[in-house]
């Protein structure tokens, strides 16, 4: 587990993004987005400052996508204040150095590139492509968000078929696929010079322990008990897609959130299961 604090420190020491055979956390947590960006702060400051590449960054460009989100759904400056306050406030639990601010801003600013018609709907292989590339950039900092952001360009391909035609959704999920490839691409190769795969567990569980058959993998119990664990920690997010889906304007914005309420609420509960319904409540 002290590979999340020895990563960093290794990485500016070496210059590489070493191999830890020692540490599961190497092959499981990320493809090393986290550690590189640690790495750049503690090429200038010490290592009580390490939290900056998450916080000090993520809150900042926080800031910016939150100002932005207020002019592409038309709020006024008190209804922009409440925005910023409540987007500031939500991402302030954490657990250890796993990134959790800067993911966050990011799916915020997929929510941005996503709604803002004004700017992008001239140029939609752009906005497809950022759209892949930003879902790549936050699964460079954590594997397991990696289902969250594809499910959302996935549901935004979706919601194109719906008002242009099968090609144009085809489109969207083809160039959001190119650019999630091309930014995922450099540190899969990374990844399997280091650690034995491109990206674990899809691809190979590289030299992750359960690889040599010493442990099971991670089980809550029978596959009924996982399932109704999951469940039940996810029925807030359905929740909020009902309300979205019935309650809020049968707008193209509305229409973004619920897709992207549907790909956190698809993704979680596949991430849960998978993970055998181990601390469901982080996923």
């Amino acid at each position: 587990y002290n590979f999340y604090l020895a990563a960093p420190v290794k990485m500016a020491a070496l210059h590489a993004y070493a191999p830890d055979p020692f540490s599961e956390r190497r092959v499981m947590s990320s493809l090393g987005g986290n550690y590189f960006l640690q790495t750049l702060i503690l090429s200038e400051l010490p290592v009580e400052d390490i939290q900056m590449a998450d916080r000090a960054l993520g809150l900042l460009l926080l800031i910016f996508v939150a100002w932005g989100l207020g002019a592409v759904f038309r709020l006024g400056s008190l209804q922009r204040a409440l925005l910023l306050l409540f987007l500031l406030l939500t991402p302030q639990l954490q657990f250890n150095l796993t990134f959790v601010v800067l993911p966050y801003a990011l799916f915020c600013g997929m929510v941005y590139i996503a709604s803002n018609l004004d700017e992008l709907e001239s140029h939609r292989t752009v906005q497809a492509l950022l759209l892949g590339g930003t879902a790549a950039t936050i699964a460079s900092f954590k594997s397991t968000y990696l289902p969250h952001g594809v499910l959302l360009f996935v549901f935004i391909g979706v919601l194109h078929m719906s008002r242009r035609g099968l090609s144009a959704g085809l489109r969207t999920i083809f160039f959001a696929s190119v650019g999630c490839f091309a930014i995922l691409l450099p540190w899969m190769i990374a990844s399997r010079a280091a650690s034995g795969t491109l990206f674990y567990p899809l691809l190979g569980q590289g030299y992750q322990y359960s690889a040599y058959g010493l442990f099971p993998s991670p089980s809550g119990g029978n596959s009924l008990k996982t399932i109704m664990k999951v469940v039940v920690f996810n029925v807030p997010l359905l929740g909020v897609l009902l309300v979205e889906w019935f309650w809020c304007e049968p707008d193209e914005q509305t229409r973004v959130l619920a897709a992207l309420t549907s790909a956190a609420l698809v993704a979680s509960v596949l991430v849960g299961i998978a993970t055998g319904g181990d601390s469901v409540r982080r996923y």
